[in-house]
C-alpha cells in the first residue's frame, strides 16, 4: 500500500506539472507551485514544520532565494504580455498603410502619374523603389535629403540610410527580422497599378481606385526598405492557397519565396487601396475576389465594403479545447492531490472498524 500510495502521489505530482505548463506555458511553473505548496502543507504537516524550523535558522539565505523567486515569476509573467497589445499594434499597421497611400496619392497630384516601382539606369538596372521617391510625401524630407540619386540605393553614401527605416515602413506586430527591412511592399506586374515602368495616372484605371490593391502587408519580407523589389503578381496569385479554395497568403504555415503574408498571431492583412484607404481583409475570402482586387483592368466589380471585417484577435488568445482540457486535467489532479485522504488517516480509520 505505501508504495502504492507514494505512485499515486508521483501520478498526480507529474499530471500538475504537465497539465500547468500546457496551460499557461512558461509561466505554468509558477502556477503548478501552488497546488503543490498547499498539498504539501496539508498531506505532510510535519514536514512543513521541519522547514520552517530551518527558514528559520538560515533567515538571510532564504530571503535571497525567495526573492529570486520573486523576480523569475515577474520575468514569466512578462514574457507573453505582448498578445494582450496585439489589437492595438495591428490597428498602428493600418495605420501605416494609410499614411503610405496618402503619400503614393500625394505623389501622383504632384507628377501627374504614381511612382513607378522603381527608377532604372540608362542600361535598365533598377536604382530607386517607391518607397525612396515618396519620403518628401510622408513627412520625410530628412531622409529624402540624405539620399543621393545619383548611386544606387545600395551605393556608398545610401547604404548608411540601410537601418533608418521610417516607422512608417515598419508594423510594430512585426518586430523581428534585420534591421531595415520593411513591412509593405507593393504587387507589381502586368495588370496592377504598378505595371507601367513610368507609373500609370489615376484615371487609366478601368476598375476604379476604391477597388485596385497597391500595397500589401508583408511579415519577414527580407527587403530593405530602400531596395528596389517587390512582390509580383504572380507570387500573389500563387499565395492563395492550394486548389484556390483558401487565402493562403495569410496562413502562418505558408510561404513562398521567402515571403509570408501578414503577421503569423492574427487573422487580417493590412491593404491600400489607390483611393488612398486603408483596410484590413480576413484571409477567408474568395480566391477569386482577391485577384480582382490585384488587378485594375479584369472588368470586375468588388464591393469592397460588403467585405467581412476580420477578427483582431490574436490566435493565442482565442479559447483552445486543449487549454480547456489541460485546465480540467490541473483543477482534478490538485484536488486529488490535496483532498484524498493520508494513509495514517486510512489505517486509523480501518482501526476503528475492526473494534
Amino acid at each position: 500500500m505505501p508504495i502504492q500510495s507514494s505512485l499515486q502521489s508521483l501520478l498526480l505530482f507529474v499530471v500538475i506539472i504537465w497539465s500547468s505548463l500546457a496551460a499557461f506555458g512558461p509561466r505554468g511553473v509558477a502556477v503548478a507551485v501552488i497546488p503543490l505548496t498547499v498539498a504539501v502543507c496539508v498531506r505532510a504537516p510535519e514536514l512543513v514544520r521541519e522547514l520552517a524550523r530551518a527558514v528559520m535558522a538560515r533567515r538571510g539565505y532564504c530571503l535571497l532565494v525567495g526573492a529570486l523567486g520573486l523576480l523569475l515569476l515577474a520575468a514569466l509573467s512578462l514574457s507573453n504580455s505582448g498578445a494582450a497589445r496585439e489589437a492595438p499594434r495591428r490597428l498602428c499597421c493600418l495605420n501605416n498603410v494609410k499614411q503610405i497611400m496618402l503619400g503614393i496619392c500625394n505623389y501622383e497630384s504632384a507628377h501627374g502619374r504614381f511612382p513607378p516601382a522603381y527608377t532604372t539606369d540608362a542600361a535598365g538596372r533598377p536604382m530607386h523603389s517607391w518607397r525612396v521617391l515618396i519620403l518628401p510625401y510622408i513627412e520625410r524630407t530628412d531622409l529624402f535629403e540624405k539620399y543621393h540619386f545619383d548611386e544606387p540605393w545600395d551605393g556608398p553614401n545610401n547604404r548608411k540610410l540601410a537601418t533608418e527605416t521610417p516607422r512608417e515602413y515598419l508594423c510594430p506586430s512585426q518586430p523581428g527580422g534585420p534591421r531595415g527591412t520593411t513591412s509593405y511592399v507593393a504587387v507589381v506586374g502586368p495588370h496592377t497599378v504598378w505595371q507601367d515602368p513610368e507609373g500609370v495616372p489615376v484615371k487609366s484605371i478601368p476598375d476604379g481606385a476604391p477597388n485596385s490593391v497597391m500595397i500589401v502587408e508583408v511579415a519577414d519580407s527580407g527587403i530593405n526598405w530602400m531596395e528596389p523589389r517587390d512582390l509580383s503578381f504572380e507570387m500573389a496569385r500563387r499565395g492563395l492557397g492550394p486548389n484556390g479554395k483558401r487565402l493562403g497568403v495569410w496562413h502562418r504555415n505558408v510561404r513562398d519565396d521567402d515571403f509570408t503574408f501578414c503577421s503569423e498571431q492574427v487573422n487580417a492583412v493590412s491593404v491600400g487601396f489607390v483611393d488612398a484607404s486603408a483596410r484590413s481583409l480576413r484571409p477567408d475570402i474568395p480566391a477569386e475576389t482577391w485577384e480582382a482586387l490585384l488587378t485594375i483592368d479584369g472588368g470586375e466589380s468588388v464591393d469592397v465594403d460588403q467585405l467581412p471585417a476580420p477578427n483582431i484577435v490574436s490566435r493565442s488568445q482565442s479559447p483552445k479545447w486543449g487549454l480547456l482540457v489541460s485546465l480540467e486535467a490541473l483543477v482534478v489532479s490538485s484536488g486529488l492531490l490535496i483532498l484524498r485522504p493520508r494513509k495514517r488517516a486510512q489505517d486509523e480509520y480501518r482501526g476503528r472498524d475492526v473494534v
